[in-house]
């Protein structure tokens, strides 16, 4: 018999057994975001390193961006 831990649990079952809901008031989830935080300047550091990381060589077989050549990386702008 195979253990729970492999089981597969449909999305909406893990929901209901984590208690999880939709947020009700988007208002409540901003209040907890630290005023001084900059959301855009977080973005742009995100596109920056997956840049960044992208153009790091992989053991021996080039860049990411010569492997995917067709899925380019985002620009902070969001064009490709």
């Amino acid at each position: 018999m195979v253990s729970d831990f492999w089981r597969t649990i449909p999305f909406e079952e893990q929901l209901e057994q984590q208690g999880v809901s939709a947020a009700a008031d988007l208002d409540e989830i901003c209040a907890l975001w630290p005023a001084d935080d900059d959301p855009d300047k977080l973005l742009r550091h995100i596109l920056r390193e997956r840049r960044r990381v992208a153009k790091r060589p992989l053991e021996g077989l080039g860049t990411a961006e010569n492997i995917y050549p067709d899925r380019g990386v985002p620009s902070e702008t969001g064009a490709q």
